[in-house]
């Protein structure tokens, strides 16, 4: 359901699914882990952090690693 493309992101979509199969072969990254997973996990944070007004880059960062630790294959 959330897999499907959306009109203008289907690029990014093939690209991202791409680099996810990619990183799952190389067990660098969770193996249920979906393209949906990483767009809401990262957009909702990139979203947040931009809505609360935070620009320091250690903020975005330190949210940007736990997202990348959720994604860790455990």
């Amino acid at each position: 359901m959330y897999d499907q493309p959306q009109a203008g992101g289907n690029r990014v979509g093939e690209l991202l699914g791409t680099l996810l199969e990619s990183a799952k072969a190389h067990g660098a990254i969770r193996s249920d882990a979906t393209v949906a997973d990483i767009r809401i996990l990262a957009g909702g944070c990139a979203r947040q952090l931009a809505r609360t007004g935070i620009a320091d880059p250690e903020e975005w960062r330190r949210y940007g690693e736990l997202v990348m630790s959720a994604l860790r294959p455990a």
